[in-house]
């Protein structure tokens, strides 16, 4: 191993060695659940309005785009870094809008598209990551 390997590995296997276990044991612990009618279609609204909101603050999002494009100079600079955090906070948004969905999507239909053995196999998997990675800082 080359003498950069090694440093990146004292740096990112540690992030590696940890993070692992503990997103296959979070997996588990928040699997789907199925759900009742009553409480799939209380989210299925909310999740609806945020969306809508969602679809809005786009709008608003590209009509700004326009002009803060045209505008030159240092107030211009300003202005598309403000108009850059406004859409990151966008992107973050819609992307936990989605992972919502996708949540709700999966405990609605638990009994056709979740696989409950899948979510076993990670438990006993982050177990043995975990097993693995207190094993390798009592050796180092």
């Amino acid at each position: 191993m080359s003498f950069v390997g090694g440093i990146m590995v004292a740096f990112f296997g540690g992030v590696g060695l940890i993070s692992v276990p503990y997103d296959l044991i979070y997996d588990y612990v928040f699997m789907p659940q199925p759900i009742e009618e009553k409480d799939f279609t209380h989210r299925k609204q909310l999740i609806l309005n945020y969306s809508l909101k969602l679809r809005d603050m786009a709008k608003s999002l590209e009509s700004e785009r326009v002009q803060v494009g045209q505008i030159r100079g240092f107030s211009g600079w300003r202005k598309r870094r403000a108009f850059s955090k406004k859409l990151r906070i966008f992107e973050a948004r819609a992307l936990l809008a989605e992972k919502e969905y996708t949540f709700l999507d999966l405990e609605a239909n638990y009994f056709q598209k979740v696989e409950p053995l899948k979510y076993t196999f990670k438990l006993v998997l982050g177990i043995i990551a975990a097993l693995l990675t207190l094993n390798w800082l009592v050796q180092t």
